[in-house]
């Protein structure tokens, strides 16, 4: 049960309980879809984050209010955690046409180096209560446009905005597995995800428990 903390009899909603077999689930889903996502042109992987901008902005004050109900935030301090998520993804939409790698200089006039960047497989995604929806925006969208394929554990308080993300970008057209959600407690969830041999990028923010 996610339940208001402002008002504690109101439950907002109910959240499978993950386990350490829906880590491996999602996993495997993600790795499975990793082939396909990365061999997608970077434009059209970011054209799916501005699909993603359009349907969460259609949305925004039904998505703050989710916020400010489940995190317990001032309806401001909601709309203005969805507002930075917004602002990141139409970011690393831009960041689509935009160069991603760099020459470099060599020591040989006749020898062209340069730096390329490439993706690197699953990475997951690790968010706390506090800014449920732009933290993981912050983490997601970037990935996403890189190539990689994510699977996301939000805060176990705020498994309902973690969900209605997931939702966005399912509308926006994802392919399934690219991104993958599980629910639950860190030791149940997240540290299998961080110890998890096919996961090659761990991107966490929150406390140790």
């Amino acid at each position: 049960e996610s339940r208001n903390p402002a008002q504690t009899g109101e439950i907002l909603g109910r959240v499978p309980l993950s386990h350490r077999e829906d880590v491996e689930q999602a996993v495997a889903s993600a790795k499975e879809a990793d082939p396909a996502w990365r061999a997608l042109s970077r434009i059209k992987r970011g054209e799916a984050i501005e699909r993603f901008v359009d349907i969460v902005k259609a949305g925004a004050d039904e998505m703050a209010r989710l916020v400010a109900r489940e995190a317990g935030k001032a309806i401001n301090e909601a709309r203005a955690d969805v507002i930075e998520g917004i602002h990141m993804a139409q970011y690393m939409f831009g960041h689509a046409r935009m160069p991603y790698g760099q020459a470099l200089p060599s020591e040989i006039a006749e020898k062209d180096a340069y730096m390329l960047r490439k993706p690197k497989g699953v990475v997951s995604v690790i968010t706390p209560w506090n800014f449920p929806f732009a933290i993981p925006i912050w983490l997601i969208s970037p990935s996403l446009l890189e190539g990689n394929t994510v699977v996301f554990k939000p805060s176990e308080e705020t498994p309902l905005v973690g969900e209605k993300i997931v939702e966005c970008f399912e509308r926006a057209g994802l392919p399934p597995g690219v991104l993958n959600l599980v629910q639950g407690m860190g030791e149940d969830v997240g540290w299998p995800l961080v110890v998890h041999p096919d996961v090659e990028v761990v991107l966490f923010t929150g406390s140790y428990e």
